[in-house]
């Protein structure tokens, strides 16, 4: 059942895709399904190109990496200072569990800030080149579906 009304689907798309492209003005129409695979097979290659021309390194600099490492070092150091400030609390002098673990939250908040923008600088290229190449396929299997469609015999 489900085949039959796939099949049925499928050939009413093909038979509205030939009665649109064998109109009247046939060159006009018969240029679309050819261009259609044209800009499929463009948005394709620039897709493979896109990581090479914009690469993420170009936002991310040294001193960005430095202070990532740096705030990692301290917020793993702090960690620990928080975790013994809160379970024996020293009297006598030492460091307040309070500001201990007010600056832990705060560089482990700058830490996470720094993180995010380094993710969202490295996923950048290739988020880009898989949308650009996505709908190159979509394209160039759209194009191709009419050029059958309007296929004589």
């Amino acid at each position: 059942m489900e085949r039959q009304r796939r099949r049925s689907l499928q050939s009413e798309f093909s038979d509205g895709l030939a009665l649109f492209f064998r109109g009247d003005d046939c060159r006009m129409k018969a240029a679309l399904p050819l261009l259609g695979v044209g800009l499929g097979v463009l948005l394709v290659a620039i897709s493979l190109v896109w990581g090479l021309v914009f690469s993420s390194e170009s936002g991310w600099t040294t001193e960005k990496s430095t202070k990532m490492a740096v705030l990692g070092d301290e917020v793993h150091l702090l960690m620990f200072k928080a975790a013994a400030a809160k379970d024996k609390p020293n009297m006598q002098g030492g460091e307040n569990p309070a500001e201990v673990i007010a600056t832990y939250k705060a560089k482990e908040e700058e830490l996470a800030a720094l993180q995010e923008e380094f993710n969202n600088i490295k996923d950048s290229p290739n988020t880009t080149a898989k949308y650009l190449r996505w709908s190159g396929i979509a394209f160039v299997l759209l194009g191709g579906a009419a050029s059958m469609a309007t296929r004589e015999g």
